[in-house]
């Protein structure tokens, strides 16, 4: 399919151009970068559509022609670069991993449910439009308040008239994964070393099912259905909730934070690498990736900005220099954060924080249930040293950093503080800063990353940001980043020993595993609506469902152009209303109401809208309801078997073809052209 090799070309060609330039950012890196090459590219293109608002297919076309022109010069005057013994592991990788998704993808193609409408409805619309800012596709003439530079990268390339992107859809998920995967490996060579403990700590972090998964199936005598699969994201205390990456990349939205995770992996790369060598330019990057990453999702910066309090207080490299790169990279990053942050605003409601309280904290039990894999592997090597090496001092220091630890919770105006979980967190984080302080410890970074996810979990459980379902959700899946990167660390000393209790990261490596077969056994088995398996295209099931509709929705994409507005039936979240715009991108006076005015759209207005368009479906009277079309700059009306079902059988359209020009008919589905003559 043309949709996988447009894909695969051109994020090979973004990132052979990137690459010589992330091996003289970071000469030391194992791979010099080249891992990492592909989303540095993915993240540079994004950024030179957003800064130069020409987001044509000419421009994209021509910025990655003139790349690769660059980089075919380069590498026929210098082929040292190619000699990188990682290139052919890394592209391997990513084909496999490439493959492996699309597999997967294929065997889940349906464009339906979830959070899907929304994710295509933003692909699509990026697919149609020139001009930035963008409006939102769910309420025709306001400026579109989400993160969404990750569909800007995406929209690009099926902007190209021979690509479809219903089969769009999948490809850019599945390419997304093999980002994901691809993008760790870079990351991982600095905790094992080796090619291949990097192949299999990326594989083990993007692929490996939580605890809970499989306890559902063995403890609990559940089935394997849907509501099994879906409890194993529920297992927090309400009204968080906990995806993981897994989850996600089978589950199948393309949503902000999932296109977000290769870029997570990437800073987080650029932040070890600070805290290791010297350098003026890799704070200049890291702080404007930073500041950039706001219009892709700014929750991952919390946990990001924890770990690089941690990596930089527990850095060798002198204060002086350590000063230095907190001035370069805070000045950048501000100032970045400042000029995408003036546009893309993600949360309508003003930032706030507040205290959790008891009734939402979470038990040990409901941490372990998510997290369980990476604290058994973790919390066993902490143990170990426990068990094998410590004195007296080490009971000390290690009595020092608890106390360290839990400190700040007794300043908190929470009424409860959560020490269930707080307490066994801080016995392992506590180990973990004493170790630290040992001069001859192998792998320092190892513990900098068990510290980091400890201690982050710890504060995290008392306090919310915005909301709490929120501050769990979207953070969580930063921590499972580091933590994952400490368990694989932790992975690679369990393999050093000579012992039984070997046994530990086996049985947790089948659990872990297990559950992700039993996830991906019941998911690509169950069919919320019926369609063609296997195929990569999102919108196949839809000439089963209404082959009328599915022929309207071709029939827009292939005759209308740009981003006219339309008007279609509306009503509740998650239900069928919203798949014209869905499926063609083009704007609609109102989408699924909660989602837009979570963008920034004042509840009295989304009433007025609502009012609006069945006004549009129900008045008997035309000048009421070329009034309305008018207020909304409305060039489209579809008349198909939803509205019916939403508004009755009126038919005030077929009666004035003066002002309502049928351009399609199939069955009883109509799309009319609002005429003004």
């Amino acid at each position: 399919m043309l949709e996988i090799l447009a894909v695969y070309l051109f994020i090979q060609i973004l990132g052979y151009s990137l690459y010589p330039v992330l091996a003289s950012l970071m000469p030391h890196s194992q791979d010099r970068g080249f891992a990492a090459s592909k989303i540095a590219g993915v993240l540079l293109i994004t950024a030179l559509f957003w800064i130069t608002k020409n987001y044509t297919l000419s421009s994209f076309l021509t910025i990655c022609s003139g790349m690769g022109i660059g980089a075919a010069v380069f590498y026929l005057n210098d082929r040292s670069l190619l000699k990188n013994p990682h290139i052919k592991t890394v592209e391997l990788f990513f084909l496999v991993s490439f493959i492996a998704f699309l597999t997967l993808r294929a065997f889940t193609p349906e464009i339906h449910w979830g959070e899907k409408p929304m994710d295509s409805s933003f692909l699509n619309y990026f697919i149609r439009t020139d001009s930035l800012p963008p409006t939102d596709p769910w309420a025709s003439g306001n400026q579109l308040q989400y993160y969404y530079l990750g569909y800007l990268f995406w929209g690009a390339i099926f902007k190209i008239p021979i690509l479809d992107s219903g089969y769009g859809y999948n490809v850019a998920f599945a390419a997304t994964g093999a980002l994901y995967l691809t993008t760790l490996y870079s990351l991982l060579l600095w905790v094992v070393k080796t090619k291949l403990g990097a192949i299999l700590g990326s594989i083990f972090i993007g692929t490996i099912s939580n605890f809970q998964m499989l306890y559902l199936v063995l403890f609990k005598d559940k089935p394997l259905n849907f509501d099994t699969w879906w409890a194993s994201s529920r297992s927090l205390a309400s009204p968080a909730f906990n995806e993981y990456p897994v989850w996600s990349l089978i589950f199948g939205d393309l949503h902000a934070h999932v296109m977000a995770f290769p870029l997570v992996v990437f800073m987080v790369h650029l932040g070890i690498y600070l805290s290791k060598y010297k350098s003026l330019l890799v704070p200049i990057i890291l702080g404007a990736t930073l500041g950039f990453h706001f219009g892709f999702n700014a929750w991952d910066l919390f946990v990001i900005g924890f770990l690089g309090l941690v990596l930089g207080l527990t850095s060798k490299k002198t204060w002086g220099t350590r000063i230095v790169d907190l001035i370069l990279l805070s000045i950048t990053f501000f100032y970045v954060q400042h000029l995408v942050s003036s546009e893309i605003t993600p949360a309508t409601s003003e930032v706030h924080w507040g205290w959790v309280y008891g009734n939402e904290f979470n038990s040990f039990w409901n941490l372990f249930s998510h997290f369980g894999i990476f604290l058994i592997l973790c919390g066993s090597i902490l143990c170990l040293f426990v068990f094998s090496s410590y004195q007296g001092i080490d009971w000390v220091r290690s009595a020092v950093f608890f106390v360290a630890i839990l400190l700040p919770l007794f300043f908190s105006e929470s009424p409860e503080k959560a020490w269930g979980v707080s307490i066994p967190l801080a016995i392992l984080g506590s180990i973990s800063g004493d170790i630290l302080t040992r001069k001859k410890i192998k792998v320092p970074l190892i513990f900098q990353l068990m510290l980091t996810s400890l201690i982050f979990l710890i504060y995290i459980e008392h306090v919310f940001i915005l909301d709490r379902m929120n501050t769990l959700f979207k953070t969580y899946h930063g921590v499972w980043l580091i933590f994952g990167l400490a368990s694989v660390g932790a992975l690679s000393l369990f393999a050093e020993l000579k012992r039984w209790f070997l046994i530990i990261p086996v049985v947790c490596l089948l659990w872990g595993f297990l559950g992700t077969a039993l996830s991906t056994y019941i998911m690509t088995d169950f069919q919320r609506v019926p369609g063609p398996r296997p195929t990569l295209n999102g919108r196949a099931y839809l000439k089963e469902i209404d082959p009328d509709e599915s022929r309207l929705i071709s029939w827009i994409n292939k005759n209308i152009k740009g981003t006219p507005t339309i008007v279609e039936a509306q009503g509740h979240s998650y239900a069928e209303y919203s798949r014209i715009t869905m499926h063609t991108g083009l704007p609609v006076i109102l989408g699924w109401d909660h989602h837009v005015t979570q963008r920034g759209t004042e509840r009295k207005e989304v009433e007025q809208r609502k009012r609006d368009v069945r006004s549009i479906y129900l008045s008997d009277s035309i000048e009421e309801v070329s009034e309305i079309l008018k207020k909304y700059n409305v060039q489209y009306v579809v008349w198909g078997n939803i509205e019916r079902k939403a508004y009755g059988d009126k038919a005030l359209f077929l009666n004035h073809p003066a002002r309502f020009k049928p351009v399609f008919n199939s069955g009883s589905v109509y799309l009319f052209e609002v005429t003004w003559e």
